[in-house]
């Protein structure tokens, strides 16, 4: 009888785990800084090679930014303690996030959301493993965002007046831009951007708190055709994200590097990755994730008839 109670707790919160994974396609964190500050001068090499990396690009109407970032954490270890009983297993999550945003007149934009979604894959002690898909709750959809009077967005769900948004929803483009300093920066500057600035790139359902974060401005280079920034991260940062299930801790550990265009203000390209660890209490059973995470964020530019000029810095 106790094996058989034992083992209904494991399928139980096997189960509760996926959700939990599941659920990081719900963004839940405060909104990312929004407003963009106006550089002063372009984004060329001054003397000294210092470079402004964080600005405003009047987006023509009818360009577009096309966004897909991948959040996948591979072959994690799980360790389930019920009491004194513990059940190791493994688990893999694979989330993509696909979003096409359409600028408009008035500085407007349309955000189309396309098919992403997560996948979880768990296999618990002697029990076969067993798949979750996730698909993107707003997939299909599009979000119309306005700007206010006061720097904030408003946003809406185009032809569903009264369909309600996560909290924390915003567009891609907008998500890194508290990462960069508002003055010029050096080759070889570093700065200190905060937890939750990170947090916000990664997936909006990450609080990141506390930590350590260091860039740096390592180059400058081109691609695709374009002027961009070559920069550095470290990361170590702690803190929580909510689920369905409520809040778990976690503690990422990061190192890769982001290519930032000096013409559009986006970060064209990052690849970071590290360890990831994640604490919760599911019922009566203590949970531990620790494994690879990798993050991966690839944007692509279209100006309809217009073309950005090769190496064009302004």
């Amino acid at each position: 009888l106790q094996a058989t109670q034992l083992m209904s707790n494991q399928l139980l919160t096997k189960s509760r785990i996926q959700a939990l994974f599941a659920s990081l396609l719900v963004c839940s964190c405060d909104k990312p800084d929004e407003a963009k500050p106006q550089p002063s001068q372009s984004g060329e090499p001054a003397g000294g090679g210092a470079l402004m990396l964080r600005g405003i690009f009047d987006a023509p109407a009818g360009s577009s930014l096309e966004v897909a970032q991948t959040f996948d954490i591979e072959n994690a270890s799980v360790l389930q303690r019920i009491g004194e009983n513990e059940v190791a297993g493994k688990m893999s999550i694979g989330r993509e996030e696909l979003q096409k945003i359409v600028f408009l007149k008035g500085g407007g934009r349309e955000i189309h959301i396309g098919e992403g979604g997560a996948t979880i894959t768990t296999k618990m002690g002697e029990t076969g493993a067993s798949e979750l898909n996730e698909p993107d709750p707003l997939a299909g959809k599009t979000i119309v965002a306005q700007p206010q009077a006061d720097g904030s967005w408003k946003y809406s769900v185009k032809g569903e007046p009264d369909t309600a948004l996560p909290e924390g929803f915003a567009p891609a483009d907008l998500r890194a831009d508290a990462l960069y300093p508002t003055e010029w920066s050096s080759f070889g500057d570093s700065w200190e951007p905060s937890p939750a600035a990170i947090g916000a790139l990664l997936d909006p359902s990450f609080q990141l708190s506390s930590g350590n974060i260091t860039m740096r401005l390592l180059s400058y280079t081109k691609r695709d055709g374009q002027a961009c920034a070559e920069i550095s991260a470290d990361v170590e940062a702690e803190g929580t994200f909510k689920s369905k299930t409520g809040q778990q801790e976690v503690k990422l550990r990061l190192q890769g590097k982001l290519f930032r265009s000096l013409h559009l203000y986006q970060d064209l390209e990052a690849d970071l990755s590290g360890t990831i660890e994640i604490r919760e209490r599911v019922g009566n059973a203590d949970v531990r994730i620790e494994g690879p995470v990798r993050f991966k964020r690839q944007a692509t530019w279209s100006m309809g008839d217009e073309e950005i000029p090769e190496g064009s810095d302004q």
